[in-house]
C-alpha cells in the first residue's frame, strides 16, 4: 500500500512503524469513514484475538516437534514421532 507524504510524516511523529501499520491493516476492523474512505481500527478486542491465535499456533508448534511425515508422489504414507 502506498503512503502519502502526510501519512509518512504523521507515522514518524506518532511513532507508528511500518510493522505496526502492517498489523493494523491485516488484523484490524474496517469501517466506513467520511468521503468514502475506510478506517481501520486495532483495539483491545483485535489484540486479544491476535494473541489467542498466536498462542494456539505456538501450542501447535510445540506439539509438532519431532513429528515426521513420509511422503511419496504427493501422498502421505505415514506419520510418526521420533525421540
Amino acid at each position: 500500500m502506498n503512503l502519502t507524504n502526510h501519512a509518512s510524516c504523521r507515522m514518524n511523529q506518532r511513532a507508528i512503524s511500518k510493522d505496526i501499520l502492517e498489523i493494523v491493516l491485516s488484523l484490524g476492523t474496517f469501517k466506513r469513514a467520511n468521503g468514502g474512505a475506510e478506517k481501520v481500527f486495532f483495539g483491545k478486542k483485535q489484540k486479544q484475538a491476535a494473541i489467542s491465535d498466536l498462542k494456539r499456533i505456538i501450542h501447535v508448534f510445540e506439539k509438532a516437534e519431532n513429528t515426521n511425515v513420509i511422503v511419496a508422489d504427493g501422498v502421505i504414507l505415514t506419520t510418526y514421532k521420533s525421540k
